[in-house]
């Protein structure tokens, strides 16, 4: 079973049915590796960090090729999704 915070399934439950092709385009983020033979690259792609779903919503394009969005951690240990916090490093 995956778990979905609650923020995630307040934005789910306000979304229109034409929106939800936005969530095809999420991605997230994990520390897992993988090694793939160079052959099997088809080219770039566009990443883009959001801070919530709410945002994704009223920012993200989902029509622009190759793009995509995220806004959580995975953790393939623990099987949950966490939000992503920022670091701030003061010197």
């Amino acid at each position: 079973m995956l778990y979905i915070d609650q923020s995630r399934a307040q934005c789910l439950i306000n979304v229109d049915y034409h929106e939800l092709s936005i969530f095809a385009r999420e991605l997230f983020v994990s520390e897992v590796q993988e090694t793939l033979p160079a052959k099997q690259l088809r080219g770039l792609c566009k990443v883009n960090y959001l801070p919530d779903l709410k945002t994704a919503l009223s920012t993200f394009s989902p029509e622009e090729d190759d793009s995509f969005f995220y806004v959580f951690a995975y953790n393939p240990e623990t099987r949950r999704l966490s939000k992503i916090r920022a670091e701030i490093r003061v010197r």
